[in-house]
């Protein structure tokens, strides 16, 4: 969150509500404006709401900037793409309002078309991240999960290290319901 330009009271728009989205939500502890998750699942929805989103849209797979738009129509202050799917990065462009900030965290396996003249034009600075500055962020964070555990919310299980392989796969095929934890003490 310290990368994304947070300023108290601002409207902050997450897409993408699954672990990734989750942690992010957890960094906002505390943050005193709305915070606004959209996601394809209404699970996970429900998950983020239990964490302290004030409002969320399910929305389609292949939603349009546009219709993302017609949800917010003012804008979000800061937008929070973690999802990391094919379009994502154009979706939270449109969602970010006149001057505000958009922070990618979500990573995409491919290239993604970008509409960089809107993003010029309405002036919205664009930050990236890999969630972390080790000396900076890792003591911050673990700070903010033992006094907010998120773990049975967003860990969809623990395995031994015999069952990595399947572990894996859940992953690979969209299964997993959240992040999968390799306890190396377990067989």
């Amino acid at each position: 969150m310290s990368r994304a330009g947070l300023r108290p009271g601002a409207t902050v728009a997450i897409l993408g509500a699954g672990a990734i989205g989750s942690f992010v939500l957890a960094g906002l502890t505390g943050h005193d404006g709305p915070v606004i998750a959209l996601d394809i699942d209404q699970d996970r929805l429900d998950t983020v709401r239990k964490l302290g989103a004030t409002q969320t849209h399910l929305v389609s797979a292949d939603a349009s900037p546009a219709n993302l738009r017609d949800l917010i129509p003012e804008g979000a202050d800061v937008v929070i793409e973690s999802s990391g799917v094919p379009g994502s990065a154009q979706r939270a462009f449109a969602l970010a309002a006149r001057g505000g900030s958009v922070l990618l965290v979500g990573l995409t396996k491919q290239p993604q078309p970008v509409d960089l003249a809107d993003l010029v034009l309405r002036e919205v600075d664009v930050h990236t991240t890999v969630a972390h500055v080790c000396d900076a962020d890792l003591p911050a964070a673990l700070d903010l999960l033992t006094r907010r555990p998120l773990s049975p919310i967003v860990v969809d299980r623990v395995v031994g290290l015999n069952d990595v392989h399947a572990a894996f796969d859940r992953l690979a095929s969209g299964a997993a319901r959240g992040k999968i934890v390799v306890d190396t003490g377990r067989g």
